[in-house]
């Protein structure tokens, strides 16, 4: 028994690094923006993330895949690179529109209460306490981006809408899974959202685009003055971060996981406070708060889910 609690305390702690990683991502992908634009900083980050990869999928992939599995992992990998690129460039300009990476850490948050309102339209039923984690976190975004009046800024609009693409992301990842190589097809869609972002910037980089907020060109010197934040979120949120929810998964259960990767968003804050000076108002600290509940609500009845599914499996084994 303590061998097995063991087992689980250590994938767990895995797991709680990989989500610190991708909180404290955030603040990286802010202080980037400061001299590389944010295409730039998607395709780049991209680019080391699929570079990180390569030798992670000779350790982990080296036997086992099938021919089918390859094809998969790249056909399915463009799929999802697509939507990556849309996901993580709205989130990038979210982050450097509202000048926040805990705002933008808690908005992008919202995927996971989202990826239930989509089951709906695939027959999947939502339970209500699902739906109060929804509403909970609806309020919590109303104080977080909403002023009295009902007005928003655009980078909140651009974070949310994000938001969306990464249920999504999230989504045809679930689906993709079991026909896969998991680092094959992951390192594809890198490099497809990173191909993707260096190639929008060719129009945007036009002299008819000056004066605007998307208006980027790209500098040898801008990319020197940015190298560490691209390493951080190239190859550690990436490679190592990736690397380490694969092995930690292996011990934790579903639900237990996906309460640990929530924190996310809670070291997305601290580490905006910690190393780029940020405070949010308190109101929007109330929101947060809210939303953080939200979705732990929803992830605690999914969890309760799986149990009893998997308990359901158990017994028709009998």
């Amino acid at each position: 028994m303590k061998q097995t609690k063991f087992y689980e305390l250590k994938h767990s702690f895995l797991l709680l690094i990989t989500a610190i990683i991708w909180g404290i991502a955030f603040v990286a992908q802010k202080d980037g923006m400061k001299t590389i634009g944010p295409l730039m900083m998607s395709g780049t980050r991209f680019i080391l993330g699929g570079l990180s990869l390569i030798p992670v999928i000779l350790i982990f992939e080296r036997k086992g895949i099938s021919p089918l599995q390859k094809k998969n992992s790249y056909i399915y990998g463009i799929i999802a690179g697509c939507v990556l690129y849309f996901a993580v460039n709205l989130q990038q300009y979210g982050i450097l529109f509202t000048g926040s990476s805990g705002k933008a850490a808690f908005i992008t948050a919202m995927y996971t209460i989202i990826v239930p309102i989509f089951g709906l339209f695939l027959g999947k039923k939502t339970s209500l306490l699902t739906w109060l984690g929804v509403a909970l976190a609806l309020v919590g975004l109303y104080f977080i981006s909403f002023n009295n009046d009902f007005s928003i800024s655009h980078g909140d609009i651009f974070l949310i809408v994000g938001a969306f693409f990464w249920a999504a992301h999230i989504m045809m990842v679930d689906s993709y899974v079991p026909k896969v190589a998991a680092l094959r097809f992951s390192m594809t869609q890198f490099y497809v959202c990173a191909v993707l972002s260096l190639i929008t910037i060719i129009p945007l980089s036009q002299s008819f685009m000056q004066g605007t907020p998307f208006y980027e060109t790209f500098t040898f010197d801008g990319m020197a003055e940015g190298i560490v934040p691209l390493l951080y979120t190239g190859i550690l949120s990436s490679g190592i971060a990736y690397t380490l929810q694969i092995v930690g998964q292996k011990g934790v259960a579903p639900a237990k996981a996906a309460i640990i990767f929530s924190c996310e968003s809670l070291f997305g804050a601290l580490g905006g406070w910690l190393f780029a000076g940020e405070v949010m108002t308190p109101r929007s600290y109330i929101g947060c708060a809210l939303m953080f509940c939200g979705i732990i609500a929803s992830q605690l009845q999914i969890g309760k889910k799986r149990r009893k599914e998997r308990l359901e499996e158990e017994l028709n084994k009998v």
